[in-house]
């Protein structure tokens, strides 16, 4: 019993994890329909960038979070208007090439960061990281529950972002129909771009809180980008609290398989549940195949 709860809780810390990486992949999949891997750069230069300003240079770390985010952001919007927009433009939206490139473009940053930072796993060096909290028989370090209350609260002001602001309903409207929202007056090339710092900051977020918990390394990026994927294709639709849904199940779902599987088995555990509900849902749980990836804010 002891060992189930113990799962359980970590299980649940991981699929926060798991929801950070996949509302980040959201916010840009569900608006632009680009398969964005280039955000597995965007985790990791986020990541380092807050070591450089708060372990390199013992800045303040609030200086150093702010600095990360806007790292992310930058790096993100650039994407868009360097990377995806041409290509939407000179290849007809072609998803082949646009992954080519973006992978492109994450083999680039991991190396441009493996070669100024080294290859060897790198700490926040935070004090607490040790510090465990026991509750109901679970036992979590103070950065493992820190995830969690993270995780909830970015998914509060993500849908609230969503229904109560400008962008946000735009982003909402672009996800539905985007032919339609050009014609009531929306710009597609801004909500794009929206879109991107929207998911930028998010995924910034998410490698801030997950390098505090298990350190950094330059090819950090890309697994996360992957299960963010794989929640948001399981969720079927975009909206962000069936996918937040879907990682949280995700996370459970591969810790308590060790239960009965070593734990080597743990990716074949998640990527094989995402293989049986495509075969029984080919358009995802929560969706149809008229309506896949929209009605996402909520």
């Amino acid at each position: 019993m002891n060992l189930f709860l113990q799962l359980l809780g970590s299980g649940l810390v991981v699929g926060a994890m798991y929801a950070l990486f996949a509302l980040g992949f959201a916010f840009v999949f569900a608006v632009t329909r680009v398969f964005h891997l280039a955000q597995a750069a965007t985790y990791t230069l986020a990541a380092f960038v807050f070591y450089l300003v708060y372990v390199e240079a013992e800045l303040h770390p609030v200086l150093a979070v702010l600095v990360a985010a806007a790292t992310a952001i930058c790096f993100g919007v650039l994407c868009e208007l360097v990377v995806y927009r041409p290509l939407r433009h000179r290849s007809n939206g072609d998803q082949i090439s646009t992954l080519v490139v973006a992978l492109g473009v994450v083999i680039v940053v991991e190396n441009a960061v493996g070669l100024l930072f080294g290859t060897q796993p790198r700490g926040y060096s935070s004090s607490d990281v040790t510090s465990s909290v026991r509750l109901l028989g679970i036992s979590l370090t103070v950065p493992q529950v820190q995830i969690v209350v993270v995780a909830v609260l970015v998914l509060l002001l993500s849908l609230a972002f969503i229904r109560y602001t400008r962008p946000g309903r735009e982003m909402a409207a672009v996800s539905d129909n985007p032919e339609l929202a050009e014609l009531i007056g929306v710009s597609v090339r801004r909500t794009y771009v929206w879109a991107f710092v929207a998911g930028s900051l998010v995924v910034a977020i998410a490698a801030l809180m997950v390098g505090r918990n298990t350190g950094i390394y330059p090819t950090m990026g890309l697994n996360p980008v992957l299960v963010g994927a794989v929640a948001v294709i399981v969720a079927g639709n975009g909206r962000l609290l069936p996918v937040f849904g879907s990682a949280v199940v995700m996370g459970l779902l591969e810790n308590l398989a060790v239960l009965r599987l070593p734990s080597s088995w743990q990716p074949t555990v998640l990527f094989g549940a995402l293989v049986i509900v495509l075969l029984a849902r080919p358009y995802g749980l929560f969706s149809s195949r008229e309506r896949s990836f929209v009605q996402w804010s909520s």
